[in-house]
């Protein structure tokens, strides 16, 4: 009888919701969180909860670097880095990731006035590798920002492109604004976004993205040249398949993208 209602008030703890549960149900299920070697602090604490381990959905987004914007009307939040976008919603299971739907093992909910959502769902989207270590309870995470990269640098370029987001294709490309500014002597030279939109909507520039990269070549550590096949915005190819090389190189710490979209008279 002892053991039945010993087992009988975990199931209640584990089953109420969590703005119910008092601090030490949050002190006894802490759980340490380490991104790429380090501690990552999370205020309430990361907790394992029904066997997930669940944290403020704020502070693992911005971990990842990711834009994050919570709608109170539909109580849910989407988080968006480089062309992968995530939502999920308070007190459901199901989960989007580029619009497609995943079932998760524990909802969303509402904690200390924080949204708590599962870090291993969230993570591996991210393309994330993590690792459970059982004493002292400790989540390892190894991620590589590919936004970081060349070639990440390269497919964040192509994709702002193709969703028209120019303010994103501004901040990628590192190249010369001389040519734009040809295009159009009555805009700011100063005003490098309304630049490149003006060339890409109306002076020949083309809104595509990547088909195929064909290949890769590294000059130096940081310069690097790619051959890409590209494709139109509705999936058919561009130019026939006509193969264009773009460079990306490192300029004051961050890759940026050389190249202009291409021209068409």
């Amino acid at each position: 009888m002892k053991n039945f209602l010993i087992g009988l008030m975990a199931f209640v703890v584990l089953m109420l919701p969590l703005s119910s549960v008092s601090a030490d149900y949050f002190d006894d299920n802490a759980v340490n969180v380490v991104l790429n070697g380090e501690p990552v602090e999370f205020s309430p604490k990361a907790i394992v909860h029904n066997g997930n381990t669940m944290v403020s959905f704020r502070q693992l987004f911005e971990a990842y670097g990711a834009k994050v914007e919570w709608n109170q009307a539909t109580r849910s939040v989407t988080a968006t880095k480089g062309d992968i976008t995530i939502k999920l919603t308070q007190d459901s299971f199901k989960a989007l990731v580029n619009d497609k739907e995943y079932k998760l093992t524990q909802t969303p909910y509402i904690a200390k006035n924080k949204l708590f959502i599962n870090l291993r769902f969230v993570s591996e989207a991210l393309g994330a590798e993590v690792k459970w270590q059982k004493n002292p309870r400790t989540v390892f995470i190894t991620w590589v920002d590919e936004s970081d990269t060349p070639k990440g640098t390269l497919k964040l370029f192509f994709d702002a492109l193709n969703k028209e987001d120019f303010d994103s294709v501004t901040r990628l490309y590192g190249g010369s604004y001389e040519t734009l500014q040809g295009y159009n002597p009555n805009i700011d030279a100063n005003n490098k976004i309304e630049l490149m939109k003006s060339y890409c909507t109306l002076n020949g520039g083309q809104i595509v993205n990547i088909d195929k990269i064909v290949s890769e070549e590294k000059k130096s550590e940081e310069e690097y040249i790619f051959q890409l096949i590209l494709k139109n915005k509705d999936g058919t190819p561009f130019q026939n398949g006509k193969k264009y090389n773009y460079t990306v190189k490192n300029i004051e710490g961050h890759f940026m993208v050389l190249d202009l979209p291409p021209y068409l008279s």
